[in-house]
C-alpha cells in the first residue's frame, strides 16, 4: 500500500511537472514539431529522475509506478487538458511521452545494475 501512495503521489507531481513545462513552452510548442518531440522525450527524463530519488529498486516497484503514473496522467488530462485542449488525446506526441514515461521506470530498474560497458 506505501507503494502505491508513493506512486499515486509522484503520478500526481509527475502530471503537473509535465502541465507546467508543456504550459511555460506553449507557444512553441504550437508552433514547432521539434518541441513536442522535445516534452515528450523529457516525459521519460523526469520519469527517470523521480524514480532515482524515489528509490524505485524492484521490478514490481516500477510497474506499480508506471501503471500508476499512467492512469494518474490519463485521468488528469481528461478532466483537466482536455478543457483547455479537446483534441489532446489525438495527439502521436502525448502517446509518445506516456509509452517513454511508461517503460522509463522498467527500464531504470532493469538496467540499474548492469554492470556499465565503458567501465573496466
Amino acid at each position: 500500500m506505501k507503494t502505491f501512495l508513493k506512486a499515486f503521489g509522484s503520478g500526481v507531481l509527475f502530471w503537473a511537472i509535465m502541465f507546467s513545462l508543456v504550459s511555460a513552452c506553449l507557444d512553441w510548442y504550437n508552433r514547432y514539431e521539434l518541441a513536442k518531440v522535445s516534452i515528450a522525450i523529457s516525459s521519460g527524463v523526469v520519469a527517470i529522475l523521480l524514480v532515482y530519488f524515489l528509490r524505485v529498486e524492484k521490478i514490481k516497484q516500477a510497474i506499480v509506478f508506471s501503471l500508476t503514473w499512467l492512469a494518474v496522467g490519463l485521468v488528469l488530462d481528461y478532466f483537466v487538458t482536455t478543457r483547455f485542449n479537446s483534441q489532446i488525446f489525438a495527439s502521436v506526441y502525448l502517446w509518445l511521452g506516456y509509452g517513454l514515461m511508461f517503460i522509463s521506470p522498467l527500464l531504470y530498474v532493469k538496467l540499474k545494475d548492469k554492470k556499465s560497458v565503458w567501465k573496466k
